[in-house]
């Protein structure tokens, strides 16, 4: 038996039918023998759902080889369109800068103007989609939907509000209550007192050391005196040669 790839629906099947019998023809089998095993080697080179299409045909309903390539063609046909849409939803992905929340509602929208998938396809995509550089929220819902698989995109969506949830009760916990217009959930960065707070940790905020870093440096007396005339002079720091 020739090595041939194994349909799995992700080809074209009349594709796989040319390749099968140019291969089956090209093996050195006698010409009255070649009917016969392209027929009985045929199911060999199936997986997945065609294999089980294949063990699904009523008994005695294929007599030749062309009945069975014609029955299995027209039964494939749409199986290239099907995985073309599966292809379109995973091109769907988070950006680095983008919201968990932005993220959810851009992939409920793309999502309703793409061809219909199934709703395992869907929660698969938008997982795989899931950017965790963006934020720590996203970070941690993939996560959770790489360790318990989620089948469906009520799945997905439900646990996405969990991790908000999640958030509200911690501050319950503790007695925290916010202000919202001052929230902003899912950001990168911000000003908190006083200092840039990130995924880096707590950074100087440089426009607090704006004046110090504008000091004009010099390095002799001289300097310092022409400094000192100008009643409008900047900050000078002086800097000791040895």
């Amino acid at each position: 038996m020739p090595d041939i790839p194994k349909y799995d629906g992700m080809t074209d099947p009349q594709e796989h039918v040319t390749s099968y019998t140019r291969a089956i023809k090209g093996n050195d089998i006698e010409e009255d023998e070649i009917e016969s095993v392209l027929l009985k080697k045929f199911r060999e080179t199936l997986s997945k759902g065609a294999l089980t299409w294949y063990d699904h045909l009523p008994e005695h309903s294929i007599t030749s080889f062309e009945i069975l390539a014609d029955a299995f063609i027209k039964a494939h046909a749409g199986d290239k369109k099907v995985q073309s849409r599966k292809a379109d939803i995973l091109r769907i992905t988070q950006r680095d800068d983008e919201l968990l929340r932005e993220f959810v509602n851009r992939f409920q929208r793309e999502r309703m103007e793409l061809p219909p998938v199934m709703e395992e396809w869907a929660a698969q995509a938008f997982t795989k989609g899931l950017n965790p550089r963006s934020s720590t929220a996203s970070f941690k819902l993939k996560e959770n939907l790489l360790e318990y698989e989620a089948v469906t995109w009520a799945d997905v969506h439900n646990r996405y509000e969990s991790k908000i949830q999640d958030t509200f009760d911690v501050l319950r916990k503790y007695n925290m209550k916010l202000n919202p217009e001052k929230c902003a959930f899912g950001v990168q960065s911000g000003k908190f007192l006083g200092f840039m707070v990130s995924n880096r940790g707590i950074e100087i905020n440089s426009d607090k050391i704006k004046t110090i870093e504008d000091i004009e440096v010099v390095n002799n007396v001289k300097a310092v005196q022409t400094e000192q005339k100008d009643s409008s002079s900047k900050p000078i720091h002086l800097e000791v040669i040895e």
